[in-house]
């Protein structure tokens, strides 16, 4: 992963392809998908952000400014392994920015499904979860694949 790393766009930051200043205004199913794959990289290597040098400033900006909770729940979880923070100081952060779990529904873009019509075609469709799943749903994409 280093070498891909090294080698990609994402060198500088995941979130390296949008300009920050437009960030705050960038589509969230845009969005979703940088920062699931964000999340799947610092899962799978915690340091990869410390040693690549990543800048959290575009996720503390997407975490206030972005509109989507989506958005800002997957920020949050990202900081929380970049910053290493407590799980009571992510859970903190998740009332603020987003709100309680029990109170309010947080959709993320979880991907893209071919669905077959029953006219035999074909149809691409966005898979939306519930955000406060995703952590559950990651797990067990990373053990699905073991």
């Amino acid at each position: 992963m280093t070498a891909f790393i090294a080698i990609s766009p994402f060198r500088s930051s995941p979130l390296s392809a949008i300009a920050e200043e437009d960030l705050a205004s960038t589509p969230s199913h845009r969005l979703h998908l940088y920062l699931l794959a964000y999340l799947r990289l610092i899962t799978a290597d915690p340091l990869i952000a410390k040693r690549n040098d990543w800048p959290s400033a575009p996720l503390h900006l997407l975490r206030t400014q972005h509109p989507d909770r989506g958005v800002r729940l997957l920020a949050i979880q990202i900081l929380a392994v970049q910053r290493e923070w407590s799980e009571v100081e992510r859970l903190e952060m998740e009332k603020e920015w987003v709100g309680e779990v029990d109170e309010v529904t947080v959709e993320v873009s979880y991907g893209d499904e071919v669905v077959k019509l029953s006219t035999n075609g074909y149809e691409v469709r966005k898979v939306m979860v519930s955000g406060w799943i995703i952590p559950v749903l990651e797990a067990r994409r990373a053990t699905d694949r073991e």
